[in-house]
């Protein structure tokens, strides 16, 4: 179907189910994946513990206040990884959700905004800076 020939909208909510359901699926096995290096999750989120360890000598500790606050911890963890890792997934069904509808002029204005999005959800997922 060319892209100008208007289409019912129930074939824009199923294409935009398929996309959301895409990125969901991208991000779900992200966040699968990250549930395996919950302790390197752990040591990433407890670094600023160990710097202010090192810069007043006081000891600090993680602690936990009900038994499974550290299951449902690492469940949020791998959820934040998840979606730090898949946002440029995300971002490419979105675009794909909005580019038919939209002009030359208009199409060219998004593409730096794309782009730079996906490279700065990567640049601050992988800093910790997110976290």
């Amino acid at each position: 179907m060319p892209e100008d020939d208007p289409r019912p909208i129930w074939d824009h909510i199923g294409e935009l189910r398929s996309r959301i359901l895409a990125a969901l699926a991208v991000t779900g096995v992200f966040s699968v994946a990250a549930l395996v290096f919950t302790q390197e999750i752990f040591v990433l989120l407890s670094w600023p513990l160990e710097v202010a360890h090192q810069r007043t000598g006081v000891e600090l500790h993680r602690i936990a206040i009900s038994p499974v606050e550290i299951y449902i911890v690492a469940f949020k963890a791998s959820i934040g990884v998840g979606l730090s890792v898949a946002f440029p997934v995300i971002l490419y069904e979105a675009f794909r959700f909005i580019h038919p509808g939209l002009r030359g002029g208009e199409r060219r204005a998004v593409y730096p905004f794309f782009a730079l999005g996906a490279v700065l959800a990567n640049v601050v997922g992988t800093s910790g800076a997110s976290m």
